[in-house]
């Protein structure tokens, strides 16, 4: 009983804060499900994307392949790590990489991993959407540049 009342209302604030359901369009990453059996869903995540579809909203399912290291500024620069900070595991006294920030090899700048793979799924959703070609920068191949329906 909890549980439906606290997911009808994740689904009014969502509704409040973007909109109403026939205007938007609802993307998840795929949480590489090409590791996980043939013709089976990954668990992670597939309780959020039922609950959207069961509300009405248009729901995809992106291949997140490459989104978090080719820059979403230059389309297609690859990203490095570059920073180093103390280790914070006290037994290791060396310096480690940090994970979370990366740098475009071609110089445009600094980005968060998970805003540079958040604004490149964008890209590739919007161009899903407006029946465009996969950016070739995120494609696995040349015949890999398209997005499944959520069932």
């Amino acid at each position: 009983m909890n549980r439906l009342k606290n997911e009808q209302k994740l689904m009014n604030k969502f509704q409040k804060v973007f909109g109403d359901k026939n205007d938007v369009v609802v993307c998840f990453g795929d949480f590489e499900q090409r590791k996980h059996m043939k013709y089976k869903e990954p668990i992670k995540g597939k309780g959020m994307r039922t609950l959207f579809k069961k509300s009405g909203y248009e729901t995809y399912l992106v291949d997140e392949f490459r989104t978090s290291c080719k820059c979403c500024n230059c389309n297609g620069g690859d990203c490095e790590k570059f920073m180093l900070r103390e280790n914070p595991k006290p037994w290791k006294t060396n310096y480690a990489l940090v994970h979370g920030l990366l740098r475009c090899k071609s110089g445009c700048g600094l980005w968060n991993r998970d805003t540079n793979g958040a604004k490149n799924i964008y890209k590739i959703s919007y161009n899903h959407i407006n029946n465009i070609e996969r950016p070739m920068y995120l494609c696995r191949s040349k015949k890999s540049g398209t997005l499944h329906d959520v069932p």
